[in-house]
């Protein structure tokens, strides 16, 4: 008989836009077709979204804006189906002023609400509870370090709860330092 394939590896989910996340992986050698599936928390019910993908690729266009999902990934071949890839993440969201350009972008308080309204999502789909940020309406607020450290907190307890350890942020800590677009471009990074 013919041996199941292996799982898919590498499952990665991007952000194309706030209704678009785009999924590729590594090919598993013998596969005739992939299953990908997602669900709204690391605890839910998966659901079918393609179980024929015949290429390494697959596009979501079945996104809500604001919204954090879970993707995995079998490959299947006359065999059976393999085991599960890893999972991988993304928020559906489209941020103002992107890309941000150093020097001519004014670092503004709708980048810093963007980037809660993601972590908050990503805290949802982690089954974590929403966090109380300072400054709720940061209308005529100056933007501090402070508002960056709780969103480079409260995202790395999501990446945790999703099992992935964040990598390191620049500028550790930000006391006294002033807010770079490097800073929201790396929680940008993480949320996408």
């Amino acid at each position: 008989g013919v041996t199941p394939p292996s799982a898919p590896a590498n499952v990665l989910a991007d952000t194309f836009s706030g209704t678009r996340i785009d999924l590729s992986w590594t090919a598993s050698p013998g596969a005739d077709r992939y299953e990908v599936e997602r669900a709204t928390n690391i605890t839910g019910t998966y659901t079918p979204l393609n179980t024929n993908v015949t290429t390494t690729t697959y596009s979501d266009t079945t996104v809500s804006s604001v919204n954090a999902y879970v993707y995995r990934v079998r490959a299947v071949n006359a065999g059976g189906a393999s085991l599960y890839s890893n999972i991988d993440f993304a928020t559906a969201i489209t941020f103002t002023d992107d890309p941000l350009v150093v020097g001519s972008t004014e670092i503004k308080a709708v980048h810093i609400t963007q980037l809660r309204q993601a972590v908050d999502a990503m805290r949802a789909c982690a089954n974590l509870t929403p966090f109380s940020w300072t400054d709720t309406n940061l209308s005529g607020v100056e933007v501090k370090a402070l508002h960056v450290q709780q969103l480079r907190d409260n995202l790395d307890q999501a990446l945790n709860a999703f099992g992935i350890t964040p990598s390191a942020y620049t500028d550790l800590p930000l006391n006294g330092i002033e807010i770079k677009k490097l800073h929201l471009d790396q929680l940008r990074q993480r949320v996408r």
